[in-house]
């Protein structure tokens, strides 16, 4: 069995610069932006889930209801909240 041996003195960092832009290509892909308040509430008509900033952020503004189901297996310092339902605010944004 043959063993090959790595010369360069920078091999930890340059190892380590191609990993993280390996997985920056792949996450780059699969986030979708959402521009605007309608096209998350549109995401959530759907079915898809959004983040828990952009409910909070929806629940903030008053165009949804949601559940704060917060466990002991939520990592420590987030919150988990769950979409329940459209506000009237929220519909009227929807349907306009």
């Amino acid at each position: 069995m043959a063993w090959k041996v790595n010369l360069n003195p920078n091999f930890k960092e340059d190892a380590m610069k191609a990993a993280q832009e390996k997985l920056n290509s792949a996450v780059a892909p699969a986030k979708a932006v959402l521009v605007t308040d309608k096209e998350a509430l549109q995401a959530l008509e759907r079915g898809e889930k959004l983040s828990n900033e952009w409910l909070d952020n929806l629940s903030q503004k008053d165009l949804i209801e949601v559940r704060d189901v917060t466990s002991n297996s939520t990592p420590p310092g987030q919150r988990a909240l769950l979409f329940t339902f459209f506000t009237e605010k929220g519909t009227k944004v929807l349907n306009s």
